[in-house]
């Protein structure tokens, strides 16, 4: 009990030392970049999510995160910050700590629409939030959605596979690193 404490602690104190340093633009030629454009298609595709991408300031786009656990879990993944216009912003990842009641491993594609400055400006910065959720998923597609924005931040969650059932509270970090173009 004491070494997953002591791994608890020390992955909290990694994931403040995150940084959002300015890249360059030729992290544009990257797999992350072109499986963030592909993944953002796939959700422009959906009818339903329309009105997320009109409404939206900006919105983060997730290709791929993988999770896993048992008991206790932990999930990540890298993606990229798009304006509302597609142009890219930044490269951002996400940590995900959960304990409760949950078994197995999945991977999924992931989205969150900004619907305002200040939500925009609150992701760039670094945020933590909490969040308990329930889910099930065999080894087929499925999708996550919210119904509304929360806090002017909209989630939807397209499920590639796995297996995976749980029902957890946990802990989001997500890291940002602007983009510094030539011209700069």
């Amino acid at each position: 009990m004491k070494s997953l404490v002591s791994i608890l602690i020390m992955s909290c104190l990694f994931l403040t030392a995150c940084t959002s340093q300015p890249m360059g633009d030729d992290s544009l030629n990257s797999a992350t970049y072109e499986g963030a454009q592909n993944a953002a298609k796939h959700f422009q595709s959906d009818e339903n999510l329309k009105r997320y991408f009109d409404e939206a300031v900006a919105y983060a786009m997730f290709p791929r995160v993988y999770r896993a656990g048992a008991g206790y879990g932990l999930a990540y993944g890298g993606g990229w910050l798009f304006q509302s216009n597609g142009s890219p912003l930044g490269k951002t990842t996400v940590w995900q700590f959960s304990a409760g009641p949950h078994m197995g491993a999945q991977y999924y594609e992931q989205i969150l629409f900004f619907r305002t400055q200040r939500s925009l400006e609150l992701f760039q910065a670094g945020t933590l939030e909490f969040a308990g959720q329930m889910n099930a998923t065999v080894l087929t597609m499925g999708v996550s959605k919210t119904p509304s924005y929360n806090k002017d931040v909209a989630v939807f969650t397209n499920i590639g596979g796995g297996l995976m059932l749980e029902g957890s509270i946990g802990g989001h970090r997500y890291s940002y690193k602007a983009l510094q173009t030539n011209a700069e």
